[in-house]
């Protein structure tokens, strides 16, 4: 009974530290990611949303996402280790920018869309009118943000939450922050796989 019950635990904890093992794609990674797939200005930096802080400070935070330290063969990868710490900082982040996809539909702001995602978003931003509630569209708002990163169960999941919760009746500018937000925070987008 002793060894059955050592055995149970080895194999517990053995399957929770597998769990925790992925690390983030890191802010580089993701800068590009965000700039190919919204916007036409390649020269995107996740730092803008940190811009309340010195220069110096601000790379540090950024640092924090995880980034590639040292020089040549001495490089390596630090800070890619999900912690209290840097998924308070991607919060930060990425809801900064989803309320400035936000303000693109209310156009107080042209954070410089690209053309498929503007028109992903000039349909989502409709509502909660039927047409921005259609599959078409809201599949098309999903890829055009998370690609092919997530499997479709991970789509399914997110355009149910939205079509049978409180969302499903709000004004698009309260929505489509947090739709924003879903797909930016969803392990299949930060995570290296």
């Amino acid at each position: 009974m002793k060894n059955l019950l050592l055995i149970l635990l080895a194999v517990c904890f053995s399957g929770a530290a597998f769990a925790q093992s992925a690390q983030f794609k890191g802010y580089a990674a993701t800068d590009r990611m965000i700039a190919d797939r919204l916007l036409d200005n390649r020269r995107f930096t996740l730092g803008k949303y940190l811009g309340i802080f010195p220069t110096q400070f601000e790379a540090s935070l950024l640092d924090l996402l995880g980034s590639h330290q040292g020089f040549a063969v001495e490089r390596k990868f630090q800070n890619g280790d999900p912690n209290a710490v840097n998924m308070l900082i991607w919060q930060v982040v990425l809801s900064s920018l989803a309320a400035e996809v936000r303000d693109n539909c209310l156009r107080t702001t042209d954070i410089g869309l690209n053309k498929r995602f503007r028109a992903s978003l000039a349909a989502v931003c409709q509502w909660p009118d039927a047409g921005a509630k259609s599959e078409a569209t809201m599949r098309d708002f999903w890829m055009s943000v998370m690609g092919y990163d997530a499997p479709v169960e991970e789509y399914l999941a997110w355009r149910d939450f939205f079509l049978r919760s409180s969302y499903a009746s709000k004004p698009g500018h309260e929505t489509v922050p947090a739709m924003v937000q879903a797909i930016l925070m969803n392990p299949h987008f930060l995570l290296k796989k």
